[in-house]
């Protein structure tokens, strides 16, 4: 929680929002100088104030820190501290402990991501000359690929016991056998991994996705932020709790997350507008979930960018050559406006048929 601090001694990097070595553990921070925050304060709940220091240090030993800890902000408060030495009241200032959510935060209605899950996608390669899909992973039962149909859908199932996800024809085929043994319909749709029983409930898959997600199960982390971003399922809203799980899902490796992601990011949903997170939030679906259709978001996010038709070009003619029909189809009308050539057309139209997924 953010503590009170008369007593503050000046670090030389006081203005800079880059860490100096072995401080606060963290690289940079989310709030500058000046800017509008809310500090919890304990049982004493929220308050309003302003960011006045970087990297501040306590000159005095303030329990549980020792003397000289190095803490993210120093904030003056709107309320008033009355100084009992000299019986004056001035703005009350305080130290903030950690650079989080639930210590300090943006004023206002807007969500605020912080850094969570982010240096997971801002390395991502915005260079599409040497864009290449990440491998995909096995089928568990057959060992096969799981294949991608180029919108983020595998042909897979997520079994929500183990976390495995299965191909399309093994689990139908485990739901054929049960029918031919005679089993009831209730078993039709156990795993056909570890053969645990479905979840019949919102309750039981809640609970299931929730500890999948607490294993590391990318998938399960995705599906339940969109259950908190969508309120299904029988959850309230909540996209606080949703944008948290969209970053961890995004860390962890889910291209669904992190089209998800990408979308909030566009339009300035529950996050401020920002292109340039959803362009690389964008290459990162398509790397790793064959998501083929973000080449045209990115696309027109060129074009909201730009205002340059031609800027879009490259992004289509990428798109088109793994495989999707939207791209396919632009690269068309890109032809007929004279952006593109005919060789560039009939060059994408010879790879169409690619397998999306596979480097063509």
């Amino acid at each position: 929680e953010t503590r009170t601090a008369r007593e503050q001694t000046h670090h030389p990097e006081h203005r800079t929002r880059s860490a100096p070595s072995g401080s606060c553990g963290r690289t940079q921070l989310r709030f500058e100088v000046g800017q509008r925050v809310r500090c919890h304060m304990g049982e004493g709940g929220w308050e309003d104030g302003t960011v006045v220091r970087l990297f501040y240090a306590e000159a005095e030993c303030r329990w549980p820190f020792p003397a000289g800890q190095v803490f993210p902000y120093q904030i003056r408060l709107d309320i008033l501290d009355r100084d009992d030495r000299d019986a004056r009241e001035e703005p009350k200032k305080i130290f903030a402990s950690v650079d989080a959510d639930f210590c300090i935060k943006l004023p206002d209605g807007t969500i605020d991501d912080g850094n969570s899950g982010y240096d997971a996608f801002q390395e991502e390669s915005l260079d599409l000359g040497k864009f290449e899909f990440a491998p995909q992973p096995d089928c568990p039962v057959c060992a096969v690929p799981l294949e991608l149909d180029g919108h983020g859908k595998t042909h897979s199932i997520l079994m929500q016991c183990c976390g495995k996800s299965v191909c399309n024809g093994c689990w139908m085929e485990s739901s054929l056998v049960a029918r031919k043994r005679g089993l009831t319909e209730e078993d039709w749709n156990n795993c056909a991994f570890c053969r645990a029983p479905a979840c019949n409930t919102d309750e039981e898959l809640r609970d299931s996705l929730t500890v999948l997600s607490e294993r590391g199960c990318a998938n399960a982390v995705g599906k339940l932020a969109f259950h908190y971003d969508t309120a299904t399922r029988g959850v309230e809203r909540d996209p606080r709790r949703a944008l948290d799980l969209l970053h961890r899902a995004v860390s962890l490796g889910d291209s669904m997350a992190a089209m998800h992601l990408a979308h909030k990011y566009r339009i300035g949903e529950d996050v401020k507008v920002d292109r340039e997170k959803a362009k690389r939030l964008l290459m990162m679906a398509a790397r790793l979930g064959g998501r083929t259709d973000a080449f045209n978001v990115i696309a027109a996010l060129k074009l909201e960018e730009y205002e340059d038709e031609s800027s879009a070009i490259p992004c289509f003619l990428k798109g088109a050559k793994h495989g999707d029909e939207v791209c396919l189809k632009n690269v068309l009308k890109a032809v007929q406006r004279g952006f593109a050539t005919q060789e560039d057309y009939r060059e994408r139209l010879s790879s169409h048929a690619t397998p999306c997924g596979r480097n063509g």
